[in-house]
């Protein structure tokens, strides 16, 4: 993220780069430096529990002025979660180094998009840049050393502001005299050590758009002479009345709802939400009711409400409408939260009673080293849940708190939900049986989820483990009974499953549990097949896992739903949305929707739409590991024209169920294939993923 610059007035200090293959705290695996600056230096690395690249930044603590320099950009990167700006995702120190991880950016800097030509070619991500600064200015920090090496772009080429080492602002430290910065990019003020506000930075911005425009006649001409004017009292006041001198209203950072009603309901407020498709997070209309509840729907409160949350980051105006996501909504209705209502107790009653998200926000800020049952609380929660965004805030949690039982597990769990089942089997093979009886019952059961589904596992050593751990505890029986249906389900022992299912069914009173239990017992009794129990499980576990707001249960629920309805010889209409919803909380999932979309359309005799949802199931179920499922879908696309027929060894490869189905599909479509060895009477009976028994049988065998 740094890199080196001869004017940069910081201290020069520089100090050995790390050895390229250290491990940083277990975790990031360092790389080459990217680059070098007075403060610090910045090296590639690889996240090794997330796979990810990231940039991690080192700073020597050896003297007064670095630490300042430090605790100046943590506190304003905790504090600027923005659209435009950097993340920080982790922070540390070992010994008398600090390091800082970022996201990995390195497509260019802002002065890489004046290659592109005259400034109207690049005015949107000026726009951008602004924008940002506005939020960052409202939030009561100054930059302080913007410049073209500070300001990065992303793999799609949008700028983003970094290096918040010399912030300053009543948000950071007290406004007062700075002289560190950049000498050519430093206003007047700065240089002579005055006070510096949010005009300080937009001379700096001005600065360096010279540069890009040198010699170029142009319509910014008159704003940036107002930018850099050595006076600050001449220069714009902020960066939003610099966006309406380029034409972009302030609306664009402050909408208003001047079209709204003076009383307005709540429906009204969730058409301001951009949050119209299908979707299984329902931002909208929770934003709506959190809205509706602030301000009662008056039209004046709703303004000023939505104005704080733009202040502070939450959200933004975007075409005259908003947008926010579930991190941001979650934080927006914790604030809401009574401070007595901070205990574990809390959070346990709120799990119970299916408010399961809101008990983990409590959690998180119980959180301590000595708090064991807190640990033990947000693995419960987290792995209830099921979802990615939050499995990595736990798993950060933990690292930051040093609840190693529980990080370990979360890491494997985390790498599981991406569909890599082998390799969480095999970090959680390397873990010690937990003390904590409760981190040691969702360990078992990780176990036997991924070694039921890797296929190099054999989850019988791990149900053992289990049954001796459930002991005669009534609850803890019903979940080893729920984890034998799902290794019966997995084994294609359905009708064994569906019966341990409807047992575990049978003790599930707390919400979350009993959603985790219908939708396997769906499952189950869509392959014996039962349909009418298939269908009434399914009916029930979306209806729950929406008054849940468990995004994961509720799309695969609807897959339930959806695929009920095909094999019962009634394909809905198919919706390509749905897979855009699905893969927004789950890809495997995702892929799994896409393949009952598109056996839909099939079926209803729209091949090409059946071709292109094919086809993204192929991708999706290729890139979750799923390997025989994308051949079968692969093999749908091929009878639509939409790509080729897929290869014989991976026919070969295909789990016998779905190789059956391939070979039926491609000799429907002409392709002479030779019967494969299945017990036919027993298949033919069946309905399975796209042909039913009897029409493979008659592909294949004839009449």
């Amino acid at each position: 993220m740094v890199q080196f610059d001869p004017e940069r007035t910081l201290l020069p200090e520089e100090f050995d780069a790390p050895d390229p293959s250290d491990v940083l705290v277990g975790r990031y695996l360092v790389g080459t430096m990217l680059g070098r600056g007075g403060a610090g230096q910045v090296h590639r690395a690889t996240d090794l529990l997330t796979d990810d690249h990231v940039a991690v930044k080192f700073v020597r603590l050896g003297t007064p002025t670095a630490a300042q320099q430090l605790e100046r950009e943590l506190t304003a990167l905790r504090l600027l979660d923005l659209p435009g700006v950097v993340r920080l995702l982790d922070d540390g120190a070992i010994e008398d180094e600090a390091f800082l991880v970022m996201p990995l950016l390195e497509h260019g800097t802002f002065a890489t998009l004046g290659q592109r030509g005259p400034w109207p070619t690049w005015r949107d991500e000026l726009l951008t840049v602004l924008e940002a600064l506005a939020r960052i200015h409202f939030l009561g920090i100054v930059h302080g050393d913007l410049k073209p090496n500070n300001i990065l772009l992303d793999a799609q080429h949008r700028p983003v502001i970094t290096d918040f080492g010399v912030a300053m602002g009543h948000a950071v430290v007290d406004p007062g005299s700075w002289r560190a910065g950049t000498r050519h990019y430093m206003a007047p003020e700065q240089l002579a050590g005055a006070l510096c506000d949010a005009r300080t930075d937009l001379y700096a911005i001005g600065v360096m758009l010279r540069d890009m425009t040198r010699g170029e006649t142009c319509e910014l001409g008159a704003v940036l002479d107002r930018m850099t004017a050595p006076d600050p009292r001449d220069r714009p006041a902020s960066a939003v009345e610099v966006l309406e001198a380029l034409g972009r209203t302030s609306t664009s950072l402050f909408g208003s709802v001047a079209a709204l009603p003076q009383q307005t309901d709540h429906t009204a407020l969730t058409d301001l939400f951009v949050d119209t498709s299908p979707t299984f997070l329902h931002i909208a209309e929770d934003a709506a009711r959190l809205l509706l509840r602030r301000t009662q729907g008056r039209r004046q409160r709703v303004q000023a409400e939505l104005d704080r949350w733009v202040r502070a980051g939450r959200c933004r105006w975007h075409q005259g409408r908003i947008t926010l996501d579930r991190r941001a909504l979650d934080a927006l209705e914790a604030e809401d939260r009574p401070p007595s209502e901070a205990t574990l107790q809390a959070a346990r009653m709120a799990h119970a009673a299916g408010r399961t998200a809101h008990g983990l926000s409590i959690l998180q800020t119980l959180a301590s080293a000595d708090r064991p049952d807190v640990a033990e609380a947000v693995v419960d929660l987290t792995l209830t849940l099921w979802d990615a965004t939050r499995l990595r805030q736990a798993i950060y949690l933990a690292e930051r708190h040093g609840w190693q039982e529980a990080r370990r597990l979360l890491c494997a769990a985390r790498v599981i939900s991406q569909g890599h089942c082998a390799r969480g089997l095999a970090m959680i093979r390397q873990q010690p049986p937990a003390t904590s009886t409760a981190i040691e019952g969702w360990r078992l059961g990780l176990a036997i989820f991924a070694a039921s589904r890797s296929g190099v596992g054999d989850p019988s050593p791990w149900l053992a483990l289990a049954d001796a751990w459930a002991d005669d505890d009534p609850a803890r029986q019903a979940r080893v009974a729920s984890w034998r249906a799902r290794t019966a389900y997995r084994q294609a022992r359905y009708a064994e499953a569906l019966m341990l299912e409807r047992r575990a069914l049978a003790g599930s009173d707390a919400p979350g549990v009993r959603l985790s239990r219908l939708t396997t017992a769906a499952a189950a009794a869509l392959e014996v097949p039962s349909m009418e129990e298939a269908g009434a499980w399914a009916d029930e576990a979306r209806a729950l896992a929406r008054a849940l707001r468990h995004p994961t249960a509720e799309a695969r629920s609807l897959w339930l739903q959806r695929t009920v309805a095909l094999r019962s010889g009634h394909p809905l209409p198919p919706c390509a949305t749905w897979v855009d919803a699905a893969e927004a909380v789950a890809p495997g999932i995702a892929a799994q929707v896409a393949f009952t979309e598109a056996a839909s359309a099939w079926r209803l005799g729209q091949r090409q739409l059946a071709g292109t949802l094919a086809g993204r199931s192929t991708q999706l179920f290729t890139t979750v590991g799923q390997d025989g499922a994308a051949t079968l879908a692969r093999a749908l696309a091929w009878t639509c024209g939409t790509c080729s027929a897929p290869t014989p060894r991976a026919i070969e490869q295909a789990p016998d169920e779905l190789a059956l189905q391939i070979h039926a599909l491609l000799a429907r479509h002409g392709t002479p294939m030779r019967p494969p060895s299945v017990d036919w009477a027993q298949i033919r009976g069946r309905r399975l993923d796209l042909l039913s028994g009897e029409e493979c049988y008659a592909a294949l065998i004839g009449g």
